[in-house]
């Protein structure tokens, strides 16, 4: 997908139009993702450990207030005693078998495109893309089925990311709620691009 010209996903950042058109849209993207070894592999070691530094990054420039804050500090330290969210994506995916080289290298331009946003400039871009990511529990449920297909039976990580993720009082609906409030400044313009960003990142991974 071409993000130079940013699609109108949304027209308005009340919380209940962007998350009923989050969810539309979700539902057009499942249909495209594939859930072999190799792509959940390779999204592991996409998103882990920069998701953290996404995150963190946002908490570091004051974005998202208090809500942003207990999310990184959920994703460095753990909601609970399950530790790093990122070492444990890592050890949770690995028992698919060894990461590859390949695992590592195919999504490197998908990965540049988002540290573009992180910086102060563009930063609001990260927060809306993050907070797809937060609303995109329908990855979770997938992943995890397609797993206990493949005979894993650690999948403590979905449990985890299901219920800091959820749709009632999850991180999304939390950062979602701070730009409604007035907590957090946002253009419209800039949750469009958001949007764009998440649907090319994981376009990238999963429909290949």
């Amino acid at each position: 997908m071409d993000n130079s010209t940013t699609l109108n996903y949304i027209n308005s950042l009340e919380t209940k139009h962007v998350y009923g058109k989050l969810i539309e849209l979700f539902k057009n993207q499942r249909l495209r993702h594939k859930y072999t070894k190799d792509n959940i592999q390779t999204m592991a070691v996409t998103i882990h450990p920069h998701f953290t530094i996404w995150l963190c990054a946002l908490e570091l420039y004051g974005v998202g207030g208090e809500p942003m804050k207990e999310n990184a500090m959920d994703e460095v330290f753990g909601a609970g005693k399950e530790g790093s969210h990122s070492q444990l994506a890592l050890s949770t995916f690995r028992q698919l078998g060894s990461y590859k080289i390949e695992h590592y290298e195919r999504c490197q331009p998908t990965i540049s495109r988002v540290y573009k946003y992180v910086n102060k400039e563009n930063i609001n871009v990260l927060y809306a893309f993050l907070i797809c990511c937060e609303f995109s529990d329908y990855i979770f449920h997938d992943l995890e089925n397609a797993m206990k297909g493949f005979g894993v039976k650690d999948l403590i990580y979905f449990h985890v990311h299901l219920g800091a993720d959820n749709h009632v009082d999850g991180h999304g609906v939390k950062m979602l709620n701070e730009i409604e409030k007035g907590n957090q400044t946002m253009t419209i313009e800039e949750f469009n691009l958001g949007i764009q960003l998440y649907l090319s990142f994981f376009s990238d991974i999963f429909d290949n």
